[in-house]
């Protein structure tokens, strides 16, 4: 989380702010975090762009 607490980022740039996580549990603690209220999920017009932003 302290890595979209700044500001919005794209998933790209939170994978390479937590070293060591994989896309598939970075990607179940965002969606939890989404689901929870903490984050809004902002996917843009071109496929495979997704960003984040803290609520």
């Amino acid at each position: 989380m302290l890595a979209v607490l700044s500001g919005a980022r794209r998933f790209s740039d939170i994978r390479v702010a937590v070293p060591g996580v994989s896309d598939r549990l970075l990607c179940d603690r965002l969606r939890r975090l989404e689901a929870e209220g903490f984050l809004e999920r902002h996917a843009a017009t071109d496929p495979g762009l997704v960003g984040y932003a803290p609520t």
